[in-house]
């Protein structure tokens, strides 16, 4: 089941779900609850598009998200340098907002 970002009331869905099953669970049975992203979704989306859809919808914007994410951006892991060069990096305020563009404005304004 995928909950959130493109899912009216999708969260409150989730937390019903689970505060139902949990006041009604009466311990006699084998339950439990997982949670699992399986898929690096923040990663997953073009940033050529990201980008597409800032200036498209929020031109104002635009200068501060090119500045971040229109060339690959280093990360540093210990000695360990990567280079990001698609989605959006974890930790960017921005970051939820960016990734959701595509998948959930590109339809009309």
């Amino acid at each position: 089941m995928q909950l959130g970002v493109g899912t009216p009331l999708g969260c409150e869905a989730a937390v019903h779900a689970v505060r139902e099953f949990t006041t009604t669970y009466d311990g006699h049975h084998e339950h439990i609850i997982v949670k699992v992203d399986m898929a690096n979704a923040f990663n997953s989306i073009s940033r050529k598009t990201v980008l597409e859809e800032v200036i498209c919808r929020f031109p104002a914007a635009m200068p501060m998200v090119s500045q971040a994410y229109s060339q690959s951006t280093p990360i540093k892991l210990g000695s360990v340098h990567l280079w990001s060069r698609q989605g959006v990096q974890y930790g960017d305020p921005m970051g939820p907002l960016l990734f959701t563009l595509p998948s959930t404005l590109s339809s009309g304004p």
